[in-house]
């Protein structure tokens, strides 16, 4: 599991962006799972503060017994760590088990360590997430952020299919999470 794989490496695997992704990916997919049965009811933590959540316990059974009733919320966090990794802001403190803000990053200028895709990757599935947790508002604010011409490469490079996939799905939660947001 790739929570072990941090847990055990945090000077390796604590430090990707994309590892971070991948986890949030995860507990995206064990929601979805969650949601085709039928039996499982699922209650929107609306409001609730991620930031409660640490790597102190992250990938113990309690970590994986909480990802199998709140999925979510685990996956907002790594979806903020990977922002912030991906951002080129590497002010995450894996040592000392500091979470980071709820606050998305805006992306260091002339830094090579930016990870663009995995940013707007990372915006996209965040906006998701809010959706599903009826955070509407939110999920309006992250797709206007992904949309924003500021994340599109200064590059005359044809767009590849990933980015137009993430541009459509972008435009497809911005206009779901309009139609909530209107009264």
């Amino acid at each position: 599991c790739m929570a072990r794989c941090v847990k055990m490496s945090p000077t390796v695997f604590s430090k990707r962006a994309r590892s971070w992704l991948r986890l949030a990916q995860s507990c995206i997919g064990v929601y979805t799972n969650l949601q085709q049965n039928l039996e499982w009811k699922h209650e929107p933590a609306e409001g609730r503060n991620v930031t409660g959540l640490d790597l102190n316990d992250f990938g113990s059974e309690e970590d994986f017994n909480n990802i199998s009733t709140n999925p979510l919320q685990r996956a907002l966090f790594c979806l903020y760590r990977a922002l912030h990794l991906s951002s080129g802001n590497f002010g995450l403190d894996a040592d000392t088990h500091n979470t980071i803000s709820e606050v998305i990053p805006s992306l260091k200028d002339g830094s090579t360590s930016v990870d663009m895709d995995c940013f707007k990757t990372a915006l996209v599935s965040m906006a998701y997430v809010k959706l599903q947790l009826k955070d509407h508002i939110g999920a309006l604010e992250i797709c206007q952020l992904a949309l924003s011409p500021e994340l599109d490469s200064g590059d005359k490079v044809p767009a590849t299919a990933t980015s137009l996939r993430l541009r459509e799905m972008a435009e497809m939660y911005s206009r779901e999470a309009t139609m909530h947001t209107d009264g």
